[in-house]
């Protein structure tokens, strides 16, 4: 487990600075691979807009929650729909 500065990532994430917010991701996971690691998770959901970035710079696999949850939804016939002030809802297709 690694775990990253907080406040400088919300720096960058503020100041729009995603080029440096996926080196400091890459980094953490390239310390990760050194230390035996097969593969990594995001614990953030903003951050994996990230995900490509950091794949790319590390050649790490990257276990991202939204593949899994896209096929259990596909598998499951469902149909995501926003009512646009509510939350979420699913329903069968």
């Amino acid at each position: 487990m690694y775990s990253v500065d907080l406040n400088e990532i919300e720096r960058m994430q503020s100041e729009g600075d995603w080029e440096e917010a996926a080196r400091e991701m890459s980094g953490a996971a390239k310390r990760l691979k050194c230390g035996g690691a097969d593969f990594i998770v995001l614990c953030t959901n903003t951050m994996h807009k990230l995900a490509p970035a950091i794949e790319a710079q590390t050649r790490i696999p990257l276990l991202h929650i939204a593949d899994t949850t896209g096929k259990r939804i596909r598998a499951r016939s469902l149909v995501l729909t926003r009512s646009g002030s509510g939350p979420d809802t699913a329903r069968h297709k």
